[in-house]
């Protein structure tokens, strides 16, 4: 039994992408469990708003990056672009990751490695340990849901893609709060805006403004940096385009992946798409390769997440062929604002 098809397949019916009576009666079936899962929500809720369960503090200024979808709205990037905005002025930032499928933790510390990576579950264990340790501001990837480690800021984000799936609860959606969490949100950003309609941009904004009137909105832009080979040289996006390449994801939005690359020129070949966090095992590497080969391929390219994992497969074909999409976070209008508003939030 491919248990890989089989999380596809419920993933598409999560997000409405099939048809027919099987996704029918599965679709019926989420929904049941979506109501159990809404009741516990639910109660996790009222606990911490009438004071039974209670956020604790740790004595250092936390900051957490969150969203209300199941992955997709580029949280660990985001992430690593406010360690490096920490780290220019001076901070010694610290951040807490669940470590889950053990690859984002991973690309962070490969790309801030001045920054220290708190990996585990227990977050506020993690943050007391964090500041005997000498750090002095805390950034929670992943903490919108993990509330009992209080945070003076929080930060959500949407894709603009698909800000909500279906609309529906886990599992009969891919939303992990309802929509109406986001009055929990100090500042929503909306990423990943390229390809969407303008008018499609304002709906968006004008439901998150009706939901939270105090929470503030930014926009911000996922793009493109460069490419890295397994060697670590930097290869200009420029040189890529025209290039055949099969292209390689674990990620919970290879189709915006995908569409990064198309727009960079490359011609895709082939994609090798698996589902979010992959473990990736010899044999992947070895039809990946056979497959870039029989294609007539320049190059594989993978996203850097994937990367983490990817880097420790002994595969010298493999390794001669990879390219990494290096991509950065920014926001795109009020930066200052945005940089200012955190900077007085840590400075107290």
């Amino acid at each position: 039994m491919d248990m890989d098809k089989i999380k596809k397949y419920i993933l598409s019916v999560m997000k409405d992408e099939l048809k027919g009576s099987g996704p029918f009666i599965l679709a019926k079936f989420l929904s049941f469990l979506s109501f159990f899962y809404a009741a516990v929500i639910f109660q996790v809720s009222m606990a911490y708003r009438t004071g039974l369960w209670r956020s604790r503090r740790v004595g250092i200024p936390v900051i957490s990056v969150g969203n209300i979808t199941l992955g997709g709205a580029g949280k660990t990037p985001f992430t690593i672009t406010l360690a490096e905005h920490f780290i220019s002025a001076n901070k010694q930032p610290g951040i807490l990751i669940r470590g889950y499928g053990d690859d984002e933790h991973k690309m962070i510390a490969w790309r801030v490695p001045k920054a220290k990576v708190i990996v585990g579950r227990d977050r506020v264990s993690n943050a007391i340990e964090a500041k005997k340790a000498g750090v002095d501001v805390l950034i929670m990837d992943d903490g919108f849901q993990h509330r009992k480690l209080a945070r003076d800021m929080d930060i959500v984000l949407l894709n603009a893609r698909d800000p909500f799936g279906n609309g529906r609860l886990f599992p009969r959606g891919i939303l992990r709060e309802g929509k109406e969490s986001l009055k929990r949100a100090d500042i929503v950003i909306l990423n990943k805006l390229d390809g969407v309609r303008t008018e499609d941009v304002e709906k968006i904004l004008l439901e998150v403004r009706t939901i939270s009137r105090s929470a503030k909105i930014f926009k911000a832009e996922y793009s493109p940096d460069s490419m890295s080979d397994f060697f670590g040289n930097k290869h200009p996006l420029q040189s890529m385009r025209g290039k055949k390449a099969v292209i390689v994801s674990g990620i919970a939005d290879p189709l915006y992946f995908s569409d990064m690359l198309g727009a960079l020129g490359l011609d895709i070949l082939g994609k090798w798409t698996f589902l979010d966090h992959h473990d990736y095992i010899s044999r992947d590497i070895t039809l990946i390769t056979r497959d870039a080969a029989e294609r007539g391929a320049d190059h594989i390219i993978t996203t850097e997440k994937d990367y983490a994992k990817l880097k420790d497969m002994d595969n010298r074909e493999f390794r001669l062929r990879l390219l990494v999409l290096n991509i950065r976070m920014s926001i795109t209008a009020e930066s200052e604002v945005f940089f200012n508003g955190l900077d007085s939030v840590v400075s107290g």
